[in-house]
């Protein structure tokens, strides 16, 4: 990593990020091949539909798992947030005055 960049993200983090993103086209892809015939090269390309059919089941537990992963990963970076709150966060005494 460059020196003065902020590191966002950890690699777990990323590989889960792909793995939504990825299997999401995956299952467009398959699904679209499946729904409308004159997309049948989709199926053609794996062998017919009944193999398709059983990609586009495995895609789906792919995007299961990663999307329950990418919601406790959001889940537990939110409620650490709630434990300590912000040194930077300031609260005014009166309504009106301006909080700077």
């Amino acid at each position: 990593m460059k020196k003065g960049m902020i590191k966002a993200t950890g690699p777990f983090e990323r590989v889960v990020h792909w793995c939504v993103a990825l299997s999401c086209l995956f299952l467009c892809i398959t699904g679209m091949g499946m729904m409308y015939h004159s997309l049948n090269v989709v199926g053609t390309l794996v062998g017919g539909m009944e193999n398709l059919k059983i990609l586009h089941n495995y895609g789906g537990i792919l995007f299961g798992v990663s999307l329950l992963l990418t919601i406790g990963m959001w889940w537990r970076e939110k409620s650490s947030s709630f434990a300590a709150p912000s040194p930077i966060s300031k609260t005014c005494s009166t309504p009106s005055a301006p909080c700077c």
